[in-house]
């Protein structure tokens, strides 16, 4: 039996996501948003979060989708010493999810947008296919647009 992990779902307009749950620090409301001047267009600004200023992307923006949620979800995530946050339109659950079960990005999605994504993972006997966002990447663009 191949290793298994536990990932948080959620969705981004109709489009559903997973991320591991160990990188997962809080889902909660969105807050207030401040929103400096000249932000990319995929950041909806940055909130207090315990005492630390989060930037906080918005992936509906980032992946060109056209979110039509009301209410969406942070989604508040730790990589090594830094934090962020992910506007997401709803949180799904947590699942177990075999490693054997994502595969890798197909070469028609390799685009400039996509490479925010791992794998796809292949659940429901094959009725979902659920896309595994590289938060590594998304780590790496936030310090890249810090650095300019």
């Amino acid at each position: 039996m191949s290793d298994e992990s536990k990932y948080v779902s959620f969705f981004v307009c109709n489009e559903e996501y997973i991320i591991n749950v160990t990188s997962v620090k809080q889902i909660t409301r969105p807050g207030e948003f401040r929103i400096p001047p000249n932000l990319p267009y995929f950041f909806a600004g940055v909130e207090s979060w315990r005492g630390q200023v989060l930037s906080i992307i918005d992936l509906a923006k980032l992946f060109n989708l056209e979110s039509s949620a009301i209410e969406k979800k942070l989604v508040i995530v730790e990589m090594g010493e830094k934090n962020f946050g992910l506007l997401v339109d709803r949180v799904n659950r947590i699942e177990n999810i075999s490693d054997e079960w994502v595969s890798a990005v197909p070469l028609s999605m390799e685009t400039e947008r996509n490479r925010f994504i791992d794998g796809i993972a292949s659940l429901d006997d094959g009725a979902r296919l659920v896309m595994k966002i590289s938060l590594s990447r998304l780590e790496e663009l936030i310090v890249n647009c810090r650095s300019k």
